[in-house]
């Protein structure tokens, strides 16, 4: 009775529900995609596997329309416990760590519950899918589900992922 896609644009879905509209079918409810703080968390996985990671455009698009995330690779594998000194890490994913940072220390909170925060604090509807290495992250995880960043640290973080003034 519900159906949603997994790894399409914000605009391919819009288009899909455009001519389900026309033709009395069913519309995309939820989509599921790469929806992480992170930029590039889908770096490496080859053009082969598909993977879509959220545009600005798509979170506007799932902001207005209110369409719910299933956000996979939430977490960034793991570059969220670490400080920034990946090889590897953009100039701007190091920008995010230090505002994450600093919002869990104003807050007094540890980065997870930041992480979680930003995410339950979102402007639209998502649900961050999670993995753990051991019992005691997911814990960490599962048990700090009742922090919910403000709108003004929510916009803080997303002006840096999504380059927004």
């Amino acid at each position: 009775k519900h159906i949603g896609a997994s790894n399409w644009s914000a605009e391919r879905i819009e288009k899909a529900n455009l001519y389900a509209q026309k033709h009395d079918l069913p519309k995309f409810e939820y989509s599921e995609l790469a929806f992480s703080l992170k930029e590039n968390v889908t770096n490496g996985w080859g053009k082969d596997e598909l993977a879509l990671e959220m545009s600005s455009g798509d979170y506007e698009y799932y902001q207005c329309n209110d369409i719910p995330v299933f956000g996979y690779a939430s977490q960034a594998y793991g570059f969220f416990y670490n400080e920034c000194k990946t090889v590897n890490a953009l100039d701007k994913n190091c920008e995010i760590f230090r505002r994450l940072k600093e919002i869990s220390l104003q807050k007094r909170i540890n980065m997870q519950q930041a992480l979680f925060g930003f995410y339950f604090g979102c402007d639209i509807k998502n649900i961050p899918i999670i993995s753990a290495k051991s019992i005691s992250r997911l814990k960490e995880v599962t048990e700090n589900c009742d922090i919910i960043l403000d709108s003004e640290e929510v916009k803080y973080l997303l002006q840096a992922r999504f380059d927004l003034k």
